[in-house]
């Protein structure tokens, strides 16, 4: 299945439809170069209110104009920069961004179906996908969920494990890795950037593991400059 192909499955799916905001259809964005995809970030479900209808193009034009920096589109470009904005916009470059929940919900939370049913199916569009990043313990538990190494460790160990990792600054494969279905990715686990949540501090001590995974695994334009 091509990434075209796979799009409009996600924009015609129904599996949760209970979940469903009736006003927006599943937020997936186009990628016309999903081979040079090499790092996916993952938030949480996007938020929809009744005063703000959410779709890719809304998403793309914040990004576009990054006017509101408390926004997620504005806290991932604080976050991994303009490499990142301009892969979105472009529907080109080394990222590609994803919800653990496609649809825009008034009501957020951890859609296990939605996980089972794309999540890995997603990771084969892109074949020189190297490293995964989370943001959130929502998508951080969906993420493990499916895979073959971490479904028995929780948010807080893995993020302490980052966190020792920093102090020593001793980076390991075998500690920044994830396996699902049989194939490794770097894995980094982030807490939710909001300013309401007192993890998100520590965003900025995370340069160096950033640093690591773009020598360790050559991927040119990757930035972090939180």
């Amino acid at each position: 299945m091509n990434f075209e192909e796979f799009r409009d499955k996600i924009k015609s799916c129904n599996i949760c439809n209970n979940f469903k905001n009736k006003h927006t259809d599943p937020l997936y964005f186009n990628c016309k170069s999903p081979e040079n995809v090499k790092c996916l970030i993952i938030t949480e479900q996007p938020k929809e209110d009744k005063y703000n209808f959410i779709n890719e193009e809304s998403v793309k034009n914040d990004l576009l104009l990054n006017n509101n920096k408390g926004s997620t589109s504005g806290r991932l470009i604080n976050i991994f920069g303009k490499t990142f904005a301009k892969s979105i916009i472009d529907e080109s470059g080394v990222y590609y961004w994803t919800h653990h929940t496609k649809c825009p919900s008034r009501e957020r939370g951890y859609r296990k179906k939605c996980i089972n049913e794309w999540f890995k199916k997603e990771l084969k569009l892109f074949s020189n996908l190297s490293s995964i990043i989370s943001l959130g313990t929502e998508p951080y538990r969906g993420i493990v969920s499916t895979s073959d190494n971490l479904k028995n460790v929780n948010f807080y160990d893995y993020f302490w494990d980052e966190i020792e990792m920093i102090i020593t600054n001793n980076f390991s494969k075998d500690k920044l890795n994830i396996i699902i279905d049989g194939k490794n990715y770097n894995f980094l686990a982030l807490p939710h950037p909001s300013s309401a949540n007192p993890l998100s501090n520590l965003l900025k001590r995370f340069n160096s593991i950033i640093e690591w995974i773009k020598k360790e695994f050559k991927i040119n334009g990757m930035e972090f400059i939180s």
